[in-house]
């Protein structure tokens, strides 16, 4: 079979998506129109890349240097999606990576998922590239040696000066911003989708966040304040470790009037929050410690306030606690006895 993929003859006309995983390159296939590649390209070298990537429009790169990753993305004009897994930079690749006179522009780049390897890569790739049209960022550190800079993020998305709608962080044991996420959620007025990811080695600043979605302008004059981070926000996803701000999740949506139990809503475009809180050895609500607010500190009244977005303002929480069916929502009414339920 691998005779005939190899075959200079045979271009494999049909073929449209294609992933490989070897530990050596001896047969590569020429199909005429790829359009999906998947490709660990440690095991794969660069120069075996031998076929029309003009038509390509998802590839997913691993293992691969920054150089490597910039040379396939040079030939590749019509991409939609493209994911870097673990790019890497070598010291000696300097001197090769040269900025062009001015970035390639992708106009067609709607996703862009890269996994930051190297500190410098996202410079980088800003230097060479434009995504004009991105609506997806997604970027995971996921190396100590990696420094979390949130202002590389922000002259990225300068340069780009792209619609995001959805951005992703993911945080496995590197340190986070010292200037926290303030200079970054002022980048992004238009973001609809946010979701966070924390290691178990991280300490979540979850209070800093939702502090700073909790923050909104004077009011102008019919009344009516607006939030000054991220105002068009409609989804917010927190997945971390001992998740323990259950009262700063209320506080997005403005201010409340305890006396008569009503929001002066102010965030009204967020109408999904999920929270996912977990750890290695989750105590269990039981007949022995059955008050929720012991293992997940949800007082009574945050609970009603939450209940309340819920049936007036729209607003579909999923709270999950630290084992995957516990549910925070429904084991704080039971134990008030909020509902019935």
């Amino acid at each position: 079979m691998l005779a005939r993929f190899s075959s200079q003859d045979d271009e494999l006309p049909q073929l449209h998506t294609l992933e490989l995983t070897s530990e050596r390159n001896s047969w590569w296939p020429k199909p005429k129109q790829l359009e999906t590649l998947s490709i660990a390209l440690g095991s794969w070298c660069i120069k075996a890349l031998n076929f029309d990537l003009t038509h390509l429009k998802k590839i997913t790169l691993g293992n691969c240097s920054l150089k490597e990753c910039l040379d396939v993305l040079r030939v590749a004009p019509l991409l939609t999606t493209c994911t870097l897994i673990q790019c890497y930079k070598h010291d000696k690749e300097d001197i090769d990576l040269q900025l062009p006179p001015q970035p390639i522009a992708y106009p067609n780049i709607q996703t862009f998922q890269i996994d930051l390897y190297a500190p410098d890569t996202l410079d980088c790739i800003s230097s060479f590239f434009l995504f004009p049209s991105l609506k997806t960022l997604s970027l995971t550190y996921s190396r100590k040696a990696v420094r979390v800079d949130a202002s590389s993020i922000v002259r990225l998305l300068k340069e780009f000066q792209c619609p995001l709608g959805t951005l992703t962080l993911t945080f496995d044991r590197v340190e986070l911003p010292s200037e926290g996420f303030a200079p970054l959620f002022l980048e992004l007025p238009g973001l609809r989708h946010l979701q966070l990811y924390f290691s178990r080695d991280n300490h979540m600043p979850s209070n800093a966040i939702l502090s700073l979605l909790s923050e909104f302008s004077e009011a102008n004059v019919d009344g009516i304040k607006q939030p000054r981070y991220l105002p068009s926000l409609h989804s917010l996803k927190f997945t971390t470790t001992k998740f323990r701000d259950w009262s700063k999740l209320p506080d997005m949506f403005g201010a409340y009037t305890a006396n008569d139990h009503t929001f002066i809503q102010h965030r009204c475009a967020l109408k999904n929050v999920m929270i996912s809180s977990r750890s290695d050895y989750p105590p269990r609500v039981s007949k022995k410690n059955p008050d929720p607010s012991s293992v997940y500190p949800i007082d009574e009244e945050t609970l009603k306030r939450i209940l309340w977005l819920g049936d007036y303002g729209g607003v579909k929480w999923c709270l999950q606690g630290e084992r995957i069916k516990d549910d925070i929502i429904g084991l704080g009414k039971k134990w008030y006895g909020i509902g019935g339920s």
